[in-house]
């Protein structure tokens, strides 16, 4: 139920956002067309004004026609005025106000459902596990009201089980949650995302929670709004200007998961960020950690929060009394637990004690190694061999391919500091060097001859257009034009991709710059003449001489500097055209980056191309879950073992 609802969303955004950009593209294309319009009419004006100008160039038949030109300008204008409206009111179907009822409601509806499936994921049809907090004053700083906490005495138990929401509002929506890695910290955070969101249902006043994974924190960010903005536009697919109001205001519950997940030498400028976030605001928010990580990071500096508390380790009798089931299926492991002094241990962290059932329900235990580290990778191995081999229904990939696949996942995810996937996430860098290199040269030639094709196109058009104007050999002229600019543009399309873009930017930058220094001269009008084209000269005519009409036109620019300054235009608009081609063109330029990478992945044979079918797949089989609108492992030591077993795969 719940992931037929997540794809009818997902599809209905897909709709949208290609209706949003298709209306986006035309706003764009209108403007820029009326902008040519007008250029050219002020460029035909400029040059008559110029005395002895040369014959035979369109100038003269532009002005004579300059009333119906005008009009096709303003046309143009019009238009892009009646598409503009849908451009800014419309993204995706949000509103442009952060209050508005509409966007909380249909931002309540998609976490409902995101947490809902996240939560039945995590628990695999397990019943859950009662867990033991304890509060811990100590490990919080609270400076707002030192007086408060969650408990008077020092490591105070509190009701066990005791509801994670209590928990929240006894620290008044300001909470540390401690813990060993597979304790039960990011389960008890999504159960209380889903009780966050179940009481905004009901109360307007409560903000929207939303769940992020402190993993992907920068070590060079100060802002933690800043950074939450980015998050919320990235998981939930919420536009950036929606999210930077959330993030600005109390209208959000930041949920930060995974602390000892932020690269050591950046958790103490984490912490720093989250106390200058909390100063500024003094809003609902909660924070996950391991507690020795923490409690290393936090020596100069405690999260200035309410209240902190510890998850327990569960005891030998929670451990017996989760492990009573009707019939045989787990007198083995058992058993086993009763004889095995590390398998005791292990099994006091709910989610190992998980694994375990899951792993050995029905099946006999091999020898398990007395060493907690032996032990711990043999109960990853055999779980997930379960996970592979026990399925009949695994289609598209066979064992050992699933298995590559996710240690080579594993361990970008890692290198890249990551712990939820996108599909869109594989940057060429991710590629082995040789396929890499093959990577980026494909897609600068599929871009540069998308270039040149479209340039192609509309100069061969316009060329034939212009031939018809002046000779009246309307097809002869318009086929010879359309042809020639087809063939010739889509190799110079190629070559400006490669080469002329980067040399374009870099000039302009330059002429920017030298224009700028120029500034510090009396202005031109005060001087005589003679100064007035020698100015002119040294910052257009010069700096475009030297560059392009130099080497390209030789004496003629001696000859006929006019007739230069016309084609110089020509040429100047000429870049600016290709400039806004390429600016829509970096709309199609993402997924043919995002086809080219995968392409290479599956050649390197350390990807599927089918990408979303294997994820799926993956997801089906527990290995991995969904993570709002991207995937992650279903949870950080089983990433940390895959990423091993690809670094030394003897293991």
């Amino acid at each position: 139920m719940i992931p037929g609802k997540m794809q009818a969303a997902s599809s209905s955004e897909d709709s949208r956002s290609r209706r949003t950009g298709i209306s986006r593209w035309l706003w764009r294309a209108t403007i820029y067309i009326a902008l040519l319009i007008f250029l050219g009419l002020s460029y035909s004006a400029l040059l008559l004004w110029f005395p002895n100008y040369p014959p035979g160039i369109p100038a003269r038949w532009i002005l004579a026609n300059w009333f119906v030109i005008l009009l096709a300008g303003l046309s143009f204008l019009f238009l892009a005025r009646i598409i503009r409206p849908t451009t800014d009111q419309e993204e995706n179907g949000w509103e442009a106000s952060a209050s508005s009822p509409k966007n909380r409601e249909r931002m309540l509806g998609y976490l409902h459902a995101y947490y809902e499936q996240m939560l039945a994921e995590s628990l695999q049809g397990a019943k859950p596990i009662a867990l033991e907090l304890v509060a811990q004053p100590t490990a919080v700083q609270n400076t707002s009201n030192p007086s408060q906490s969650l408990a008077e005495e020092p490591e105070e138990e509190l009701s066990s089980p005791m509801f994670i929401g209590k928990a929240y509002a006894q620290a008044r929506q300001a909470l540390l949650i401690l813990g060993e890695q597979g304790g039960g910290k990011s389960t008890l955070l999504l159960e209380l995302a889903y009780h966050l969101v179940e009481q905004a249902k009901q109360d307007e006043t409560q903000p929207l929670p939303f769940l992020l994974p402190l993993s992907s924190w920068p070590g060079d960010f100060k802002h933690l709004q800043h950074w939450m903005a980015q998050q919320i536009t990235l998981l939930y697919k919420v536009p950036e200007s929606l999210s930077k109001q959330w993030a600005k205001t109390a209208s959000i519950v930041p949920l930060l998961d995974g602390l000892d997940e932020v690269d050591a030498s950046d958790r103490a400028t984490c912490i720093k960020a989250i106390n200058t976030y909390r100063k500024e605001r003094m809003s609902a928010i909660v924070v996950c950690s391991s507690g020795d990580e923490y409690e290393t990071a936090s020596t100069h500096e405690q999260l200035d929060l309410h209240a902190a508390v510890v998850i327990q380790p569960l005891t030998r009798e929670q451990v017996d009394t989760y492990l009573e089931e009707p019939g045989e299926p787990l007198t083995n492991l058992r058993t086993m637990l009763q004889q095995h002094s590390t398998l005791q241990k292990l099994a006091t962290t709910p989610l190992l004690l998980q694994i375990l059932i899951r792993t050995y329900r029905g099946a006999s235990l091999q020898a398990i190694p007395n060493n907690e580290s032996q032990a711990r990778q043999r109960i990853w191995t055999d779980y997930v061999q379960r996970m592979v081999n026990n399925q009949e229904d695994l289609k598209r990939s066979s064992p050992s391919d699933t298995l590559r696949w996710l240690g080579w996942l594993a361990q970008q995810m890692q290198t890249h500091n990551q712990t939820v996937f996108f599909p869109e996430s594989p940057q060429p860098d991710w590629l082995p060097t040789k396929p890499r290199r093959l990577c980026k040269l494909s897609i600068n030639l599929i871009v540069g001859s998308v270039v040149g094709v479209v340039s192609g196109l509309f100069f061969g058009v316009v060329y034939g257009l212009y031939s018809w104007l002046f000779s009246w050999q309307f097809l002869s002229a318009f086929l010879y034009g359309f042809f020639s600019g087809f063939a010739g543009w889509l190799l110079l399309g190629i070559l400006i991709v490669q080469i002329t873009l980067p040399f374009i930017r870099d000039f302009f930058a330059w002429l920017f710059h030298h224009r700028s220094r120029k500034k510090k001269r009396k202005p031109a009008e005060e001087a005589p003449m003679s100064e007035t084209w020698q100015s002119l000269n040294q910052q257009i005519l010069l700096p475009l001489d030297y560059v392009t009409a130099r080497g390209l036109l030789g004496p003629t620019f001696l000859k006929q500097p006019l007739l230069v300054l016309f084609y110089l235009l020509i040429v100047f608009q000429f870049i600016v055209l290709i400039q806004m081609i390429g600016e829509q063109l970096s709309n199609f330029e993402a997924p043919i980056r995002r086809a080219s990478i995968r392409y290479w992945l599956a050649y390197s044979n350390v990807f599927p191309l089918d990408v979303h079918p294997f994820l799926e797949e993956t997801t089906e089989h527990h290995l991995l879950r969904h993570f709002a609108n991207g995937y992650s492992f279903t949870h950080p030591l089983l990433q940390a073992y895959f990423a091993e077993q690809e670094r030394d795969p003897a293991q």
